[in-house]
C-alpha cells in the first residue's frame, strides 16, 4: 500500500499525473485503432487479389494472398489483446483515483502490473509502457515487474504460419467455393469435409506483386 494521505483530499500533483497517464493510454489505443483500420483495408484489398488470382487460375498466387490474409488476421488479434490490456489499465487507474479520493491511500494491483508488462513487450508499445511503469511504481500503484512476470506470458513476435487446411479453407471463403476447400462439417454425427476444388497450375511469375504485399502489410503491423 502506498503512502497515507488525508482522507477525501487527492494531491495536485497526483491528479494531474493520473491525467497523463490516462492520455498516453488513450492516444496508444488511438494508435492501434489506426493500425486495425490499415490492416483492414488492405485485408479488402488482398481478397481482391484472390479473386482476380482463381480468375486467371493462378493457385501459387492465390495461396500466397490467402497466407498474407490469415497472417493479418492474427496480427488483428495481438492488436486487440493490447487494446483490451491498454482498456484494463485505463479502468484500474481510474479505480485508484476514486480509492484516493475516498480513503487518502493508494492500493497496488496486481492487474495493472500484469497488464503493463503484457504491453512492455510489444515493440510499439515498449516505451510508453516501460516510461508508464517507472511512474506508477513511484507513486504505488504497482510493484517493480520482475522477469518471472514477463516469461510468463510469454509473448511472441513472430506471427504463427499458415497451415495448408486453413489457407484452402480461406480460399473456399473468398472465392464463394471457387477454389480450396469448405470447413469440415458434422454430418449424421460423422466428420466429413467437403470436396477440395482443383487447382490449375500456373507458372506465372508474381515475385514483385508479392514483395509488394508483403511490404505493405509488414509496415502495418509493425
Amino acid at each position: 500500500m502506498g503512502a497515507r494521505l488525508g482522507k477525501g483530499s487527492t494531491p495536485p500533483d497526483l491528479k494531474v499525473q493520473v491525467a497523463g497517464w490516462r492520455n498516453k493510454i488513450r492516444r496508444e489505443s488511438m494508435a492501434l485503432d489506426r493500425q486495425i483500420y490499415g490492416i483492414r483495408r488492405e485485408e479488402e484489398k488482398i481478397k481482391a487479389s484472390v479473386k482476380e488470382a482463381a480468375k486467371k487460375g493462378n493457385n501459387d498466387l492465390s495461396r500466397f494472398y490467402a497466407k498474407e490474409l490469415i497472417r493479418s488476421r492474427q496480427a488483428l488479434s495481438k492488436i486487440n489483446v493490447s487494446k483490451a490490456n491498454l482498456s484494463s489499465i485505463l479502468m484500474h487507474v481510474q479505480e485508484q483515483l476514486a480509492i484516493l479520493r475516498a480513503s487518502g491511500s493508494l492500493q497496488k494491483s496486481t492487474q495493472v502490473m500484469q497488464a503493463v508488462a503484457a504491453l512492455i513487450q510489444i515493440p510499439q508499445l515498449a516505451h510508453t509502457m516501460k516510461e508508464l511503469s517507472k511512474q506508477m511504481i513511484k507513486a504505488g500503484i504497482m510493484e517493480e515487474i520482475i522477469n518471472e512476470t514477463v516469461e510468463s506470458l510469454e509473448y511472441q513476435e513472430e506471427l504463427e504460419g499458415a497451415a495448408d487446411g486453413e489457407i484452402d479453407e480461406i480460399l473456399w471463403e473468398i472465392t464463394a467455393g471457387q477454389i480450396g476447400r469448405a470447413p469440415v462439417v458434422i454430418m449424421d454425427g460423422i466428420l466429413t469435409p467437403y470436396p477440395s476444388r482443383e487447382y490449375v497450375d500456373s507458372d506465372e511469375e508474381d515475385g514483385e506483386e508479392r514483395e509488394k504485399v508483403q511490404s505493405g502489410l509488414e509496415a502495418l503491423r509493425s
